[in-house]
């Protein structure tokens, strides 16, 4: 009801992303940037919406913009970031970022965590953030593949993150 809103705007963004309805949520989340372009959380989330359907260059650097913006620690901007190492085959700044962010009950941590170390070669790391998954978020490790599909729009990103949690360890059901 409200125009001004930017945590409905956002939330409405998150709810047509994840209902698959990607280019209308990246386009609600550049008009709402001209609302409040210094809101850090939105900025944030839309940079997020933007690396994780495939836009990593111009996705990433609006979350790390956001950080500047709000340079206090937050495991929010930290995760993202280390993503963004990530798909830019950094993975030694994948886990510098992931170790800043250390959000340990946090599933999507977990995951994220699961597939950084497993793709850096740290398997102790790997295997413990795979545990925690198999423990704490059964449901998520069972669904593996459709959750990733669901976050990671291009296929070849989500392919990227399973191969990498099968690197740590994982067992990713058809």
């Amino acid at each position: 009801l409200d125009p001004q809103n930017m945590r409905a705007r956002q939330g409405k963004m998150l709810a047509l992303y994840f209902d698959g309805q990607i280019d209308a949520a990246l386009e609600l989340g550049k008009e709402s940037l001209t609302v409040n372009p210094g809101d850090t959380e939105f900025l944030s989330e839309y940079g997020e919406r933007l690396a994780i359907s495939g836009n990593w260059t111009e996705g990433c650097p609006l979350i790390s913009e956001a950080r500047q913006l709000n340079p206090g620690e937050s495991a929010y901007y930290e995760v993202d970031l280390a993503l963004c190492s990530y798909f830019g085959a950094d993975y030694k700044q994948a886990v510098i970022w992931l170790e800043k962010a250390a959000s340990p009950t946090h599933p999507i941590y977990h995951l994220v965590a699961a597939a950084i170390y497993g793709e850096a070669g740290k398997a102790e790391e790997a295997r413990r953030s795979s545990v925690w998954l198999q423990q704490n978020s059964p449901g998520l490790v069972k669904n593996l593949r459709r959750q990733v599909s669901m976050r990671f729009h291009r296929a070849q990103d989500a392919e990227a993150i399973l191969g990498s949690l099968r690197k740590a360890g994982l067992v990713i059901p058809d």
